[in-house]
């Protein structure tokens, strides 16, 4: 992990972030929605609308209401700038111009993490020792218990 941990200015970004939205949430759920190639990659099978990203957000959100009983927000972070008015009535952060790096270690320092298979997600998981779910078209999130940590990266 020491070895593949960002250069310090980018930690410290990254850590001034997710300090931010831990004043307004208990949960920061890190959402990473990868778009742009996996359009025509094996023939689109892990790209993912909007619109379903916002519904497996409703699914987590009352998952927390629900069971935990503990506010949730989204750190959304994308390949493509994101439509955030898309996903109104759902506290949902994301930050323009920044960098892959940044958004990556930001992700890794969430205590939550949804995404398509990916190497960019099992970095996350594995360096942040964050509990991950990788998303199908077909998923359907109803417990904690579907979300696993890479162990290995």
């Amino acid at each position: 992990r020491e070895m593949l941990s960002p250069q310090a200015s980018v930690q410290k970004l990254a850590e001034g972030r997710i300090a931010k939205l831990r004043k307004t949430f208990k949960i920061v759920f890190g959402v990473h929605a990868r778009r742009g190639d996996y359009r025509q990659f094996l023939g689109g099978i892990h790209f993912h609308e909007w619109s379903q990203y916002k519904q497996w957000m409703i699914q987590i959100q009352r998952l927390f209401d629900q069971k935990e009983g503990k506010r949730v927000g989204f750190l959304l972070c994308s390949d493509e700038h994101p439509p955030i008015d898309a996903f109104t009535g759902l506290p949902v952060t994301s930050f323009r111009e920044t960098e892959p790096i940044v958004d990556l270690h930001s992700l890794s320092l969430c205590d939550y993490n949804i995404g398509p298979p990916s190497s960019f997600g099992t970095w996350l998981s594995f360096h942040g020792r964050v509990s991950r779910l990788v998303v199908t078209a077909n998923t359907e999130i109803s417990s904690l218990s579907q979300f696993s940590t890479c162990e290995l990266c």
